[in-house]
């Protein structure tokens, strides 16, 4: 052979060789996973990551090590599981009370159990966990959770600030916790496996069970302690609180708190109605029906806000008699009642406060003047006699003393201008005694 030929073979053997070896190189990339900070962020995880799972120490995870099915981690201090998803055949993940402030479990399409419990994540998204069966994400600060997992069996997820919880395709779920959390409504009719239900300290208006036939034994522990924050408005003397869209009518609602002063106040599914700021100002209660056999009403407690005042009018300072009621919004004027029914002889003269620039709840009350309606009764000698033909009250006149006084002087008096030419003389006196 000679030399040129094997110059060629030799060339072609070390690029054979050399290729191998790339090969080779790009094979084990692919298999191992280096433990630095690109695939771990978290330095905590990844110092987790080496001591458990890098049984050789040679700073990679090859596909046996990561071979796990259960991950469990407590008393760290991990922000993120950056660095989760090489590990693919996780089943069960154990991250509860660690801090963490985001978790992305998208990759492991194995998972069954997860418990993050008790960290600082705001955002969940499952959608990619079609085998989860259980979940417990307790006690972060989550807003919504994204479900599609017709697997799931049980859900805790009480102590968030979530506010709407889609369970329509999680349709086998058995046990739902989702107390104390910022929802104001929930579908659970998809959900008719449901055995077990916690729901309280959030703000539904209604709960409808009708589907939920194995549950037992709702009380309101389960379901009650819901809170709704609305704000009054007045309309003329009728406060009103309006309250659209809660999911209550003639076939869910109960009763309410409002009921029980018996003056009208109530509800009309449209809005609350009250007519005395006492009646709202410590809240309303009302119950409604789950429909469900064997439930307790559900209790709901209303908060109610209001930015106007109301004033009371009463006959005397003693308050003994209300005249009516009026509502003013704060600084503005309030409308005084018409005086029906004033007592005997009496006008209304001044209200013993302003009705402007309302600024509190406040009580007021008239102040009167006479108002009798006097004539002139009998006249004898040089008396005469002024009687009110309402109440009876009289009062006498001396004739002399008044004779030749002209209509605006002190001694004046009309009774005795019977001429009516505005001053009072002989003829007055004349025809006055001709009154018997």
């Amino acid at each position: 052979m000679n030399k040129r030929i094997k110059k060629c073979l030799s060339v072609l053997l070390a690029t054979v060789l050399a290729t191998g070896c790339l090969s080779a190189a790009v094979a084990y990339a692919d298999d191992n996973v280096e433990i630095n900070e690109a695939n771990f962020t978290d330095a905590n995880f990844r110092t987790y990551v080496s001591e458990k799972y890098d049984t050789d120490h040679n700073g990679y995870l090859s596909p046996e090590e990561r071979n796990v099915t259960i991950i469990s981690l407590s008393n760290n201090d991990i922000k993120t599981l950056k660095g989760i998803e090489y590990f693919t055949s996780v089943e069960k993940l154990r991250v509860g009370n660690i801090k963490l402030e985001e978790l992305d479990v998208s990759a492991l399409k194995n998972l069954t159990d997860l418990t993050c419990q008790g960290n600082k994540l705001q955002t969940l998204d499952l959608t990619n966990n079609n085998k989860l069966q259980t979940l417990n994400c307790a006690r972060n600060q989550l807003t919504t959770i994204n479900l599609i997992s017709s697997s799931l069996l049980n859900l805790d997820c009480h102590s968030n600030k979530i506010t709407s919880l889609d369970l329509s395709l999680v349709t086998n779920l058995q046990k739902l916790i989702c107390y104390q959390n910022e929802l104001s409504n929930i579908d659970l009719t998809a959900n008719t496996k449901l055995q077990t239900l916690n729901c309280t300290y959030n703000h539904l208006t209604s709960l409808d069970l009708s589907k939920n036939t194995l549950l037992k034994d709702i009380t309101n522990a389960m379901i009650g302690n819901q809170t709704v924050s609305l704000k009054a408005t007045f309309q003329g003397s009728t406060i009103l609180i309006p309250f659209t869209n809660h999911g209550l009518d003639p076939s869910n609602y109960v009763s309410s708190t409002l009921e029980d002063y018996g003056d009208g106040s109530g509800f009309n599914f449209e809005s609350f109605v009250a007519y005395n700021v006492n009646e709202i100002d410590s809240g309303i209660v009302y119950y409604c029906n789950t429909k469900l056999a064997g439930s307790e009403n559900m209790k709901v407690d209303v908060t109610v806000s209001r930015d106007f005042h109301q004033v009371d009018f009463y006959t005397d300072s003693e308050h003994t008699s209300l005249i009516g009621r009026g509502f003013a919004n704060d600084g503005q004027s309030v409308t005084a009642p018409e005086i029906k029914n004033p007592p005997q002889c009496k006008a209304l003269d001044t209200w013993s406060d302003s009705l402007d620039n309302v600024t509190e709840d406040k009580s007021i009350y008239a102040n009167w003047k006479d108002a009798h309606t006097y004539s002139l009764s009998s006249f004898s000698g040089d008396t005469a006699t002024v009687k009110c033909s309402v109440c009876g009250d009289t009062f006498t006149l001396s004739f002399i003393n008044a004779v030749n006084s002209k209509k605006g002087d002190e001694k004046y008096s009309s009774y005795l201008d019977v001429t009516k030419d505005s001053v009072i003389n002989a003829k007055d006196y004349a025809l006055l005694n001709k009154m018997k």
